[in-house]
């Protein structure tokens, strides 16, 4: 689970791996009640292997679920674009992207700088219910394009990118765990997001790095996709 640190009447979330970070000597960037990777002391590689192979930790930036008959009226009326069938996501205006994991189950994911704003309460009216997904899920994000090698190592689905195009979802299992995995490039630079159950991050991190060697890829924090300055 999360390390949560109190400062003064805030609570200031860490990482479900926050341990892994200080033990690289990560270099931390302020967010909104939270830490954020910003690199691990070598800026410029890092941005370099984003473009081969690298894994971001992106836990602390906000994420929620919507589920129910009436979740897609809600998101609609929030002024979101809706992806039209389910297995596949929608970037918005500011590149965060909207998920629609079953017809009626939809995943929220806020990867844009202003996105790191924490959203507000959404109450369960009009048969939608509001899923917090920021304590439930650690999130990271693999680039480059040794990635779907990588995934093919951990991963049943083919992810090469002739097979599983770009804004598709897939639930399937990645490293014995039930996960959510999304594609999502940008600049033409492949991207995928990986979700699963946070109380595994420890795990699911440790099973891509030792994957990734194979493949020469690495952590980087976030500034190597220019998320944070």
């Amino acid at each position: 689970m999360n390390s949560n640190v109190t400062r003064g009447a805030l609570i200031e979330r860490r990482s479900f791996i926050q341990h892994w970070h200080e033990q690289a000597g990560a270099c931390f960037s302020a967010g909104t009640n939270c830490q954020l990777v910003q690199h691990y002391g070598h800026p410029k590689e890092e941005s370099d292997a984003c473009s081969e192979l690298a894994l971001a930790d992106l836990s602390m930036i906000p994420r929620w679920g919507l589920k129910g008959r009436g979740a897609e009226a809600q998101l609609n009326s929030r002024g979101l674009r809706v992806p039209p069938n389910h297995g596949f996501a929608q970037s918005q205006d500011d590149t965060n992207l909207l998920c629609r994991l079953t017809p009626e189950e939809f995943l929220w994911l806020g990867i844009s700088e202003a996105g790191l704003q924490d959203p507000q309460t959404h109450e369960s009216v009009n048969n939608a219910w509001f899923l917090p997904r920021a304590d439930s899920h650690c999130w990271f994000l693999l680039s480059g394009r040794q990635t779907p090698h990588m995934f093919s190592r951990i991963c049943g689905i083919d992810m090469r990118p002739e097979r599983f195009e770009n804004t598709q979802v897939a639930l399937s299992s990645v490293a014995r765990l039930n996960a959510i995995v999304i594609r999502a490039d940008v600049g033409g630079q492949l991207r995928f997001h990986l979700l699963a159950d946070s109380s595994s991050a420890d795990y699911l991190w440790h099973c891509l790095l030792d994957t990734m060697s194979e493949f020469g890829g690495k952590p980087v924090g976030l500034s190597a996709y220019g998320m944070i300055r």
